[in-house]
């Protein structure tokens, strides 16, 4: 599962706004393509981070950031 978050600006808070969720599957390197689109609109200039959580339920830390455009 990988969940994606809307943060105000490049620094901390990570993880501000919930805003997706995507469920996948890795092949045996650990490796997913896919993609998602929000439900709602994303101001431009924040930035959006994401984690990943295994079956187990171990969750990665913050992904590094991309910025809206």
């Amino acid at each position: 599962m990988i969940r994606f978050f809307s943060n105000p600006s490049a620094v901390p808070p990570e993880g501000e706004r919930f805003i997706g969720q995507r469920s996948v599957t890795t092949n045996a390197n650990g490796n997913v393509a896919f993609s998602f689109t929000t439900a709602a609109q994303v101001s431009k200039g924040r930035s959006i981070t994401a984690t990943a959580t295994n079956r187990n339920g171990n969750t990665s830390e913050f992904s590094a950031l991309k910025t809206a455009t």
